[in-house]
């Protein structure tokens, strides 16, 4: 069951919990990821990066694109196909295209003001297609290629331009910086929640966290329960997946079946955690109750 990023969220922040939204790279790893949520009955944003680093088993990726689309409408569950981290409103476009339902603009290395300018032109664009638009007010480090190259550098978000950000850009959902990093951690001072609880008490728009790889669970536990709607995780998922698939020889059929089961296990044993913390589970019934039910 496909639905947008807005009606997700809302339906989040209405019953305060978040959703998890992990990135795949393939389709065996976008296939894991939906069953994840199949198994917990747990809404899920089913998130990817446009990268030419990806490892579809298809050499037409955006035929892959579809029949990944295909799974998320068939799927019992509630998913949002979403677009993470786009740079620029041509890469958002062909995404609009390809039937995603949401889309993140990430301008957040720019000046302030630039950042509203180019997240209007997205916000616009996607009105047309009816679906929800993410974007990120202050800047989670990294080390890859869309982000900076010190992976220990952050700018925290300024609580003095949410207000003004969102209301200029009326987008679906605000990506905050409160201290994480995308990847693994090269040091870390912790979350900083009471500036998480600023933000929260300031907008009631959706507030989302990337780079929860490596973060403390009981950190993260308190980041939704402060006001975080959407969690993004992908290099536990991904580091699980590979160090699952490296102890085979694959020689016959029998060991890339192990290996299949193997790496799917891996990443649905790391996924429960984060159900768990996110406090997701069962809530795809959040939205097939008939108003008015218990």
């Amino acid at each position: 069951m496909l639905l947008t990023l807005s009606d997700m969220l809302l339906m989040a922040q209405k019953n305060k919990y978040a959703v998890l939204a992990p990135d795949f790279f393939n389709l065996d790893f976008a296939q894991i990821l939906l069953d994840s949520a199949q198994e917990k009955q747990a809404p899920l944003i089913l998130s990817y990066c446009h990268t030419p680093y990806n490892t579809f088993e298809l050499d037409d990726m955006d035929q892959c694109i579809r029949i990944v689309r295909g799974l998320c409408s068939e799927i019992a569950v509630p998913i949002v196909l979403h677009l993470d981290h786009a740079e620029n409103i041509e890469t958002i476009h062909k995404y609009l295209d390809l039937g995603f339902t949401s889309v993140m603009i990430d301008a957040s290395t720019h000046p302030f003001e630039e950042n509203i300018i180019v997240t209007q032109k997205v916000v616009e664009l996607a009105r047309i297609y009816k679906a929800s638009v993410e974007a990120e007010l202050g800047h989670v480090g990294n080390g890859s290629n869309y982000l900076v190259n010190d992976p220990a550098s952050k700018k925290l978000t300024n609580l003095e331009q949410v207000q003004d950000f969102i209301q200029q850009t009326d987008v679906d959902a605000l990506a905050i910086s409160i201290g994480t990093q995308h990847g693994f951690y090269q040091e870390t001072d912790g979350l900083h929640l009471d500036l998480l609880e600023k933000i929260a008490n300031a907008t009631t728009i959706p507030l989302v966290l990337h780079g929860t790889s490596g973060t403390d669970h009981t950190q993260l536990k308190k980041a939704v329960e402060k006001g975080i709607r959407k969690l993004n995780i992908f290099t536990e998922l991904f580091a699980a997946y590979q160090q699952a698939s490296s102890q085979f020889s694959l020689n016959n059929l029998e060991e890339v079946n192990k290996m299949n089961s193997s790496r799917r296990n891996a990443v649905l044993n790391k996924l429960a955690a984060f159900y768990e913390l996110s406090d997701s589970i069962g809530r795809a019934d959040d939205f097939t109750k008939k108003p008015g039910t218990a």
